[in-house]
């Protein structure tokens, strides 16, 4: 069940993330359209994290605070290396 949770997770975050380079024919993105792109996909990103934090087995046993200092500490980490990875 976890591996089947982890892997659903892992395809939906996949497929918020995915980048791909725009053609010379595209205008180029503005600071403000980067930082709203950027916005959105972390936004996504922490969504997709804490569901898959709530999968965890005995992650919903721990006290709300427990919870959520967990989720802040690693959120951060993963979605760098969610970006880095792609």
């Amino acid at each position: 069940m976890y591996l089947k949770a982890l892997e659903e997770i892992q395809c939906k975050l996949f497929s918020v993330l995915q980048y791909r380079e725009p053609t010379p024919n595209e205008p180029l993105l503005s600071e403000a359209e980067k930082i709203q792109q950027f916005y959105s996909l972390l936004t996504t990103s922490v969504d997709v994290i804490r569901t898959f934090a709530d999968k965890i087995p005995g992650f919903l046993d721990l006290n709300r605070d427990d919870q959520e200092l967990l989720f802040q500490s690693a959120s951060l980490e993963l979605f760098v290396l969610r970006l880095a990875h792609r």
